[in-house]
């Protein structure tokens, strides 16, 4: 059984990589935009020498940026502006002194360039994935990934957040494969739709089954609130249940309609080649169990620029009547940037802690592209 499970998971990463196309020559649009808008934000505070380090690296991927290399070139010409003042003051104070000591001043090099000028090898790989979160895409363009996970477990979280292993040695998989799409509607709204599978396998002392089928559609739509100092979106996207039956085993998921709004932002890391995403919200439910308050944090590191090691901090609380569903699993796994043409992902999850939820573990991987 173990060897056709890690085979469905073979098969599933390779039939992954088949499917994607080089489609993905857009794909670093999105992060020049941001750090565009750090450097006009400096550049309007007068922080001539923090705006040109990110207007650089804005044209580092995309070269034909007409409004960063504009302001890149007044950026230069006001910090030339400071140095010479700066100089002309130095040289009146020498003035008032001995002849010598103005000669003196006058061969004394110009000082050095503040740490916070310098480009660092690493400030120049910084790229953050555009990959799902609160990145919105710009009027037309289209952004696709296909996410796909093996999930077992053979323990719950009790009501009481206990953990304790399935009665009758029960055993819980599946395999999940979801498909996302997203399209710039315009350059601050862009139109969401994920459609998701699932097999569902469930063994225990006395009986085996499998289930399987297309289980959600999930509309939504994201709009763009803010892009400076950082990035802040909201988002609004309702869960419709296909057919399915909540009272199989296993079951292949709750069949209620969910109505679900958060607030998304993300932002670079200002001296280290990372950024970090955070997401919050509120999700509806029609249906048994309560409703809940979904949450997320993502933290990024850029090993290299083309290889990116993430963690996440995924869950959710629950609020309201109704029975109480909660839980907590950190992800953690290495994004690699193939060129222009799309990311691949590999991660491993856990649910470390919950109440009235499984205690799983899971295998996942994703390939993201955008034209």
């Amino acid at each position: 059984m173990k060897r056709s499970k890690i085979l469905i998971i073979l098969i599933i990463i390779s039939l992954s990589f088949l499917i994607v196309r080089p489609l993905f020559a857009q794909s670093q649009r999105l992060s020049a935009e941001v750090l565009f808008a750090f450097g006009k934000a400096f550049f309007e505070q007068k922080r001539y020498a923090e705006a040109k380090i990110e207007f650089e690296k804005c044209l580092m991927l995309e070269p034909q940026h007409a409004q960063a290399r504009s302001l890149l070139e007044l950026c230069k010409t006001k910090i030339l502006e400071g140095k010479e003042e700066a100089m002309i003051a130095a040289l009146a104070e020498a003035e008032q002194k001995t002849e010598a000591k103005i000669e003196a001043k006058t061969e004394t090099p110009l000082p050095p360039i503040k740490p916070e000028q310098m480009i660092t090898p690493e400030e120049e790989a910084l790229a953050p994935p555009l990959q799902k979160g609160a990145w919105t895409l710009k009027k037309g363009e289209t952004y696709a990934e296909i996410y796909t996970k093996y999930y077992w477990n053979n323990s719950q979280f009790t009501n009481g957040r206990e953990k304790e292993k399935w009665a009758y040695d029960g055993k819980y998989d599946e395999i999940m494969a979801q498909l996302k799409l997203e399209y710039g509607l315009t350059d601050q709204d862009t139109l969401l739709f994920y459609t998701t599978a699932k097999q569902a396998h469930w063994k225990d002392s006395f009986k085996s089954s499998t289930k399987k089928g297309v289980t959600k559609i999930e509309p939504g739509i994201k709009h763009l609130l803010f892009s400076a100092p950082f990035i802040g979106t909201l988002q609004l996207k309702t869960k419709i249940p296909l057919h399915y039956s909540e009272e199989a085993t296993p079951a292949l998921d709750k069949h209620q309609i969910d109505i679900e709004t958060r607030f998304l932002t993300a932002e670079p890391w200002p001296k280290l080649p990372g950024y970090t995403k955070f997401e919050l919200g509120f999700r509806y439910r029609t249906e048994e169990p309560s409703n809940e308050i979904p949450y997320f944090f993502e933290f990024g590191y850029n090993l290299m620029p083309s290889i990116i090691l993430k963690t996440t901090l995924d869950g959710q609380t629950a609020v309201g009547g109704g029975t109480k569903e909660d839980w907590i699993k950190y992800t953690l796994g290495p994004i690699f940037k193939i060129g222009d043409l799309f990311n691949i992902e590999f991660g491993y999850g856990y649910t470390f802690a919950g109440r009235n939820s499984s205690a799983a573990q899971e295998v996942f991987t994703t390939l993201s592209r955008q034209w």
